[in-house]
């Protein structure tokens, strides 16, 4: 059990519990990558390429349509409302000067008309960021329906365990050979065991187009999410795909892939819809459209969800 994490569980249980009896649907969102630390007193990690803009720019959009959002974000990564004021170098921010200052408070402004909607949870490390998904997951778990977890942290897939990992700073000097371990898959858990009744939406980003749908797929069958939002790494900025299953009944199927295919790997028992930001259209945000999307679809899960507990009780 990581240590000395914050919010709190009261925190998290206290934030849950005001918009559930207010009737606000929920909604947490994980953002940016997490740390692999080398070890124990750290100095060295392993990090990865994510900058949070997609969680924060989702964050700022399911506020805007009226959810209350738990944001689950590595620490310093991009926040809502800040993220196009403070999203620049230094030195950018220095030369747009008063341009820069008025962006920082229309931000400012912004974010306070939403911040008691908002609870911003961060994280740093992979364990971390597991133990406080777990703990966002089950404070939802009371939401039931209006529930809906947004995975879209960039989740390390192997670690060092803390087993292996030095008590100081590994000294420099000749080679470093590390055998990394890999990360528990507790996305499962997130379904069957923490949030049962909440709309759970994961993300998988591929560099090879040809495995994508197949990677989302397995993610649907091994993990028993809700959707997957598939994404190319070349492509991510302006398209991407909502992978769902076509039956409840027939669970997805693709065989296995080893991520140097050359062809397309088929899939069976998915529905596809895709998500571009129009040819020609420079500078927008292809969020905006993800969480209309989602949203239209939490609120067919949730009236779904309604009608089979009446259709229980009858």
């Amino acid at each position: 059990r990581a240590q000395n994490l914050a919010p709190s569980e009261a925190a998290l249980a206290e934030f849950v519990g005001k918009h559930v009896a207010g009737g606000k649907r929920i909604v947490c969102v994980t953002s940016g990558g997490t740390t692999v630390p080398l070890e124990k007193n750290t100095v060295r990690f392993i990090d990865n390429f994510s900058t949070g803009n997609r969680g924060a720019a989702s964050a700022e959009l399911f506020l805007r349509a009226g959810y209350a959002v738990v944001f689950l974000h590595r620490q310093g990564s991009a926040f809502p409302f800040a993220r196009r004021a403070l999203g620049k170098s230094a030195e950018a921010l220095l030369e747009a000067g008063d341009d820069a200052a008025a962006a920082l408070a229309r931000a400012a402004a912004e974010y306070r008309e939403h911040r008691a909607q908002l609870l911003a949870v961060p994280f740093v490390s992979v364990s971390d960021y597991l133990f406080l998904l777990r703990e966002a997951a089950q404070a939802l778990a009371p939401a039931g329906a209006r529930a809906l977890l947004y995975l879209a942290a960039a989740v390390s897939d192997f670690y060092l365990p803390e087993s292996a990992m030095a008590e100081h700073k590994i000294q420099s000097g000749g080679g470093l050979a590390l055998e990394l371990s890999g990360v528990p898959k507790v996305l499962g858990a997130v379904k069957a065991e923490w949030a049962p009744a909440a709309l759970v939406v994961s993300f998988k980003l591929e560099t090879n187009e040809h495995v994508l749908l197949a990677k989302a797929a397995g993610a649907l069958r091994k993990y028993a999410v809700d959707l997957v939002v598939a994404n190319r790494l070349a492509t991510y900025k302006r398209h991407v795909t909502l992978v769902m299953r076509s039956s409840r009944d027939t669970p997805p199927s693709a065989p296995a892939v080893r991520g140097d295919e050359d062809a397309p790997v088929p899939v069976e028992g998915v529905n596809c819809v895709e998500i571009a930001l129009p040819d020609g259209q420079e500078g927008g945000d292809i969020e905006e459209l993800l969480v209309s999307r989602l949203a239209e679809l939490h609120a067919d899960h949730l009236r779904a969800h309604i009608r089979a507990v009446a259709l229980h009780q009858s």
